[in-house]
Order: C-alpha cells, then structure tokens, then sequence
C-alpha cells in the first residue's frame, strides 16, 4: 500500500513536470527541492531510532537504520542529480527506497508490539512538528493520528 503511495506520488511529480496545473503539495515539494521533506523523513528515522532503542527494538533497528541513511543521504542528493526530471526521478527513487525500509521495518516491530506505532508518532509529532509536508502522510503510514491526538487529550 505505501508502495503504490509513493507511485502515486511519483506519477504526480511527473506530470507536475509536464503540466502548468500543480497541487499544493507537490509545488511545496519541487519548490523547496525536496529537502524540506527529506528532512522530515530524517527526523522520523531518528524518532523511530529512539524510540526502538527505550522499546527493546534496537537489534532489529541497527538492521535498518543504516541502509535508511543511505537512502536518506542519496535522497538529500537528489537536488543535483541533473535537469529537473532527473531530479524528481531521484527524489521518487530514494523517496521509495526509504519509505521501503522504514514500512518493512514499521511490520516486524508492529507485529510484535502494535503499541509502538502511538509511541513513534506522538515522539514525532513532539520532536518533528515543524516538518508539515510529513504531516500529510505520517497518518497513512502509521494508521494511528486520530487515536494518538485522542489519547494525548
């Protein structure tokens, strides 16, 4: 499901190329290069760090953290990856590739502890707040924002 997300997404930045007609979001992201949104996906690979580590998680998390930073790094890359579809191909490349990792991580651990899911994103919207281009899709990806702000009340 985050996959075809982010296909979605990709098939969107492609006509942004094409077309004059942008939604919001996607005129955010090319105009900012991305990095605003990599940015937040930086802050939620070092929440979900934490997190995992005062959970019990951290031998499976120092599987995935690094190959995140890797594409985290290629992702911050991307702005000079060549002419502007070169660069939005990056960016859905390495945007696909981290999202990949973190949902294939986000399974195991959540199969094993579902209450970890609230941890992570209340610790998110603690720490990551100010990274709103995330805040659209953080919802989808953990299913939890409306029990999570329900709970904090």
């Amino acid at each position: 499901m985050k996959l075809s997300l982010f296909i979605v997404i990709g098939a969107l930045f492609c006509a942004t190329v094409k077309s004059s007609e942008r939604s919001s979001l996607i005129h955010e992201i090319m105009k900012k290069n991305g990095s605003d949104f990599v940015q937040a996906f930086q802050c939620m690979v070092d929440v979900v760090g934490t997190v995992s580590n005062a959970n019990g998680f951290s031998e499976l998390w120092s599987q995935s953290e690094p190959v995140a930073k890797y594409h985290l790094e290629k992702w911050l890359m991307c702005p000079q990856a060549g002419d502007k579809l070169a660069v939005v191909l990056c960016n859905i490349r390495e945007g696909l590739l981290t999202i990949q990792v973190l949902n294939e991580y986000f399974q195991l651990v959540f199969a094993q502890n579902p209450e970890v899911s609230k941890l992570i994103a209340v610790e998110y919207y603690k720490r990551c707040a100010s990274f709103e281009l995330v805040d659209d899709f953080l919802p989808e990806f953990l299913n939890e924002k409306e029990i999570i702000v329900n709970d904090m009340i």
